[in-house]
């Protein structure tokens, strides 16, 4: 019966890859005919073919990770609680479940984790693919970790010391694996390995087959018990009325533990926006939103941002003609966004869940893009919610708005005039879920009288975490000056070099003592009342030795701007910074 399990487990994680890599397939060709479709100067089936192959990308990314969850699930039914099991992951599922894992296991005071990476038996070149990413999560989260006597395996100390393995308990499973016993399943083409467990053999100390029928089965009971636990929580949370005849439908996972032991504290600057025509009713599920949110139990703080509660009008939106002398109407708009960029930012914080609705913007792709690229920045999940009522309703409402204005009504809304209403329908970017910023989008149907809660909660609570571009991580504070120091002594060092192979003519390599030009500064700084760590080094470390070849203005300016760039990412400080690059040095022209 277990055999016939885990083949059955095998062969459903090979249909799903298969089914993902048979979009993949379909997505290459529809992309690949597009560009032959737009170089003939067929405009219209490039577009068509190019929405085609986004369509066969969405399957794939959905069909492998259903395959990621199902062999994640598969594998880590049995192992122990401070354990987890990667294989059958490619190498960015790995990435994201392993950190999702050690944030888990932090929050609930574990003090280590074993982390199954496999050995790379299967891998092209026989080379670990999942283990140097997990290590480089762990570098990132300023973990320290180190190999167990099993080379496919990690232990990391969640504690933040020395990576000290604990005595064991007991046997260490079969293989070496901490829980070892059952097959690992992930297929050898998918970057994980077979790790046959031996079902026959027997444990250590001699236990009989009841015993060990009781051991293997206890984790996988343990387990059914959380999952009813999580039904019986979410049902108080969402008030569900369960009927003895029908099963509650369970819309989390357990690839991730997070998900499962949803932790609202942990949760970091959920950001909503809210798109649709204008005279949508985006308030208004933006309100039913809000209203969800602040059932739930936990300390996030809502913030609604609308035009109303920032106090712009609805006039800033008119393009109409207006005098040489005045502003035109199209900057009072960029106005009015900014203004609402800067209150997103303002309460983007731990604890805060931002609702953006105001109309200055929402409707441009470019602006949503620009409030995605702020929540990336800030690592904080964002999704879009479309309000998808149509045009002719959404027009019949804002002349509704219209006539009550000028029958003196009070509380039916503020009206757009009509030409402004016809220009941002004509000038509204409607989301596609196909695109990162866009993503994840919920569209919200004229006809549905809630919004999908628990999607929109689960997108924004229960993500994966959100990874900033380098190029937005700020970098270590350093001392005032330290740019132009650092600029100054480099070219001082170049300048030196160039002087030497002047006076060198004809001659390869040698060696350049830096450290008499260093004391000369040093003797200038003093004549000058300056203190000598203003100009100088320290006397250590600052002979230079060239290579054997002839040495240039290009190479050695290349050199100069590779070391500035890593000095930006990674400052030394301020006096070492010569000391340092003559290092820098030294060691590229070992390889030269």
């Amino acid at each position: 019966f277990n055999r016939s399990r885990e083949d059955d487990a095998e062969v459903e994680y090979d249909r799903l890859r298969d089914l993902a890599r048979a979009e993949a397939t379909k997505r290459s060709a529809c992309f690949a005919r597009s560009k032959d479709a737009y170089s003939a100067g067929d405009g219209a089936a490039a577009k068509s073919l190019s929405d085609e192959g986004k369509a066969h990308a969405a399957k794939m990314d959905a069909f492998n990770k259903q395959a990621s969850e199902f062999i994640f699930r598969e594998n880590n039914a049995d192992v122990p609680a401070d354990t987890i099991d990667l294989h059958g992951q490619f190498v960015e599922e790995a990435e994201d479940i392993v950190e999702e894992r050690i944030k888990y296991a932090r929050s609930t005071g574990q003090t280590h984790l074993h982390v199954i990476v496999g050995k790379g038996n299967h891998s092209p070149g026989h080379i670990q693919k999942i283990k140097p990413r997990v290590e480089k999560v762990c570098q990132e989260l300023g973990l320290q970790y180190n190999t167990e006597p099993n080379e496919g395996v990690l232990y990391v100390n969640l504690q933040g010391g020395a990576p000290v393995r604990p005595p064991q308990q007991g046997g260490g499973g079969q293989g070496g694996y901490p829980g070892g016993g059952q097959q690992q399943h992930g297929g050898q083409q998918h970057g994980g390995q077979q790790q046959h467990g031996g079902q026959g053999q027997q444990q250590q100390g001699g236990q009989g087959e009841i015993e060990k029928l009781a051991l293997k089965m206890l984790p996988r009971v343990l387990r059914k018990l959380e999952k009813a636990c999580c039904v019986m929580i979410q049902a108080n949370h969402t008030n569900t009325k369960f009927h003895p005849t029908t099963p509650p439908k369970i819309t989390t996972t357990t690839t991730h533990p997070n998900i499962l032991t949803h932790n609202l504290k942990a949760v970091t600057m959920p950001l909503i926006i809210i798109t649709g025509y204008p005279s949508s009713g985006k308030t208004h599920r933006a309100t039913q939103l809000a209203t969800y949110f602040s059932s739930l139990p936990s300390p996030l703080r809502i913030h609604h941002i609308t035009d109303t509660s920032l106090s712009i009008p609805h006039t800033v939106y008119d393009l109409s003609a207006a005098g040489a002398h005045e502003r035109s109407a199209n900057a009072s708009e960029k106005d009015a966004r900014a203004r609402v960029y800067a209150e997103v930012k303002r309460h983007l914080s731990p604890n805060d869940l931002v609702i953006c609705d105001a109309a200055g913007g929402n409707y441009i792709k470019g602006w949503r893009y620009q409030l995605f690229c702020e929540a990336k920045a800030l690592r904080t999940p964002c999704c879009v919610v479309h309000v998808g009522t149509p045009v002719d309703i959404a027009k019949g409402l804002n002349e509704e708005r219209l006539a009550a204005r000028e029958r003196g009504e009070e509380g039916a809304g503020e009206p757009y005039e009509r030409a402004t209403w016809d220009n941002l329908v004509f000038r509204y970017e409607e989301p596609n879920g196909m695109v990162r910023w866009d993503s994840p989008l919920f569209t919200v149907g004229w006809e549905d009288a809630e919004v999908d809660y628990e999607g929109i909660k689960e997108a924004i609570l229960g993500g994966g975490v959100v990874r900033p571009n380098a190029a937005t991580v700020a970098t270590k504070h350093v001392e005032e000056g330290y740019l132009y120091r650092l600029d100054r002594e480099t070219q001082a060092v170049v300048g030196k070099i160039l002087e030497w192979v002047k006076d060198h003519e004809g001659e390869e390599g040698g060696v350049i003592d830096m450290e008499e030009e260093a004391q000369r500064k040093v003797r200038l700084a003093g004549k000058k009342g300056r203190r000598d760590d203003e100009e100088g080094e320290e006397g250590g470390g600052l002979e230079l030795a060239l290579p054997q070849v002839k040495l240039g203005v290009p190479v050695l300016q290349r050199l100069r701007r590779q070391y500035i760039q890593l000095q930006r990412l990674e400052p030394s400080g301020a006096g070492r910074v010569r000391e340092g690059f003559i290092g820098f040095l030294n060691a590229a022209f070992e390889e030269m």
